[in-house]
């Protein structure tokens, strides 16, 4: 027997609720909301790291901040964090900076209750870009952390 409709309703009327809001958290140059099925991406293009990328900025974090507000209106869930860079000549070096990347962030999350969910973290190197990477524009697009919310 499958779940009762009426309560897959609801809970998907929560979750879109919930993506209505934490939309609101975010300029836009700083990041957005998106449903990718089952799953809530918050896609974030303003984190800066220190040099070697083995630790956040002090200038990231009042944009982790709203990072951990959207999350906690996704009470028991999973999440990833996943670090993209932009197209560059040395595909090794952008996966490692990925991976690094996308741990730091991983690792500033665990800290901060109740995040402290499972958290996988996942670097993509310059293999999934989402903007044209021959403009700065594009180019700064393609350097993000996408944060996956799978909901409970």
């Amino acid at each position: 027997k499958g779940p009762d409709p009426a309560r897959k309703a609801e809970e998907e009327q929560r979750i879109n609720g919930a993506v209505a809001l934490a939309r609101t958290f975010f300029d836009p140059r700083e990041g957005t909301v998106l449903r990718d099925g089952d799953n809530v991406v918050l896609r974030v293009f303003g984190l800066t790291f220190t040099p070697e990328n083995k630790a956040l900025a002090s200038d990231s974090f009042e944009l982790l901040s709203k990072i951990e507000h959207a999350i906690r209106l996704f009470p028991n869930c999973r999440l990833a964090v996943e670090a993209h860079t932009e197209t560059g000549e040395n595909e090794t070096l952008n996966q490692k900076i990925s991976e690094r990347c996308a741990a730091t962030v991983a690792a500033y999350l665990k800290k901060s209750p109740p995040v402290s969910s499972l958290i996988e973290s996942r670097g993509w190197g310059s293999n999934s870009p989402i903007a044209d990477s021959s403009t700065a524009e594009g180019h700064a697009r393609n350097k993000r952390i996408d944060v996956v919310i799978s909901p409970e």
